[in-house]
């Protein structure tokens, strides 16, 4: 009887929680991009000075993005 109880607590407390921890894994099947980011293609700085006056504005183009026409700055 002694020996039934403690295959059972084997089971219970060496196998059972392996088991959930080899099978609780999900595997990463998407050929995808991981992290798919948005293309900026225009941008607006605008620097303020500290002791008042006028800001200072900057601004860049590049509506066709990576390549062809060059930027307008």
């Amino acid at each position: 009887m002694k020996i039934k109880h403690l295959k059972l607590r084997a089971i219970l407390f060496v196998f059972l929680p392996a088991f959930i921890f080899i099978t609780g894994c999900d595997k990463d099947d998407d050929n995808g991009p991981d992290n798919e980011q948005e293309l900026i293609t225009s941008i607006i700085l605008t620097f303020a000075p500290t002791g008042g006056g006028a800001p200072i504005v900057a601004s860049a183009k590049d509506l066709d993005g990576d390549g062809g026409n060059p930027s307008v700055i």
